[in-house]
C-alpha cells in the first residue's frame, strides 16, 4: 500500500514537471514566432522605404520624418496594410541622416541615409532594424552600406 502511494506520488510529480516543461517550450516557440513576424515587418518597411527613396532621389525633405507611402504606419486591418490580418503586423519607418554627413541631421549632402524601421507583431512584439543606404548618383543603383538589428 505504501509502495503504491509512493509510485503514484512520483508519477504525479513527473506529470506535473512534464506539463510545466511543455508550457514553457510552447511559450518560447510562440514568442519566437511573434518576434519573427515583427522582424519581417521591419524588413518589409525598410525595403519599401528603399523603393520610396529610389523614386525620390533628393533625400533632405525626408530626414527625420516618416516617408509618405501608404503602407507606412498602416495598422492591421486597414486597407493599406501589406500583411494578412491574422499576423497583426505593421511597420513604422523614419529616415535619418548618417552621422558622418557634414550637413548635420537636417541636410543630406552625401546621398547616404539611415532607414530606421520598427516592425510590430502580435501581442505587442517589436523589432527595430536600421539600414544605411547610399545612392552615389541620382538614377544609379542604391547600395546597402550596412545594417543592424537594434532590438
Amino acid at each position: 500500500m505504501i509502495l503504491s502511494i509512493i509510485v503514484l506520488a512520483a508519477l504525479a510529480t513527473l506529470s506535473g514537471l512534464t506539463v510545466i516543461t511543455t508550457q514553457g517550450t510552447m511559450s518560447q516557440a510562440t514568442n519566437d514566432r511573434f518576434h519573427t513576424i515583427a522582424l519581417r515587418a521591419a524588413e518589409s518597411g525598410a525595403a519599401s522605404t528603399m523603393d520610396f527613396l529610389r523614386a525620390n532621389p533628393v533625400w533632405t525633405p525626408w530626414l527625420g520624418t516618416a516617408p509618405t507611402f501608404l503602407a507606412n504606419n498602416a495598422l492591421p486591418g486597414t486597407p493599406n496594410n501589406q500583411f494578412r490580418n491574422d499576423q497583426q503586423a505593421y511597420y513604422e519607418v523614419t529616415v535619418v541622416n548618417n552621422h558622418a554627413d557634414p550637413g548635420g541631421p537636417a541636410v543630406d549632402t552625401d546621398n547616404d541615409v539611415i532607414i530606421h524601421s520598427i516592425g510590430h507583431g502580435p501581442n505587442g512584439t517589436i523589432s527595430i532594424i536600421e539600414w544605411e543606404v547610399k545612392m552615389p548618383v541620382a538614377g544609379q543603383p542604391m547600395t546597402l552600406v550596412g545594417w543592424r538589428e537594434v532590438l
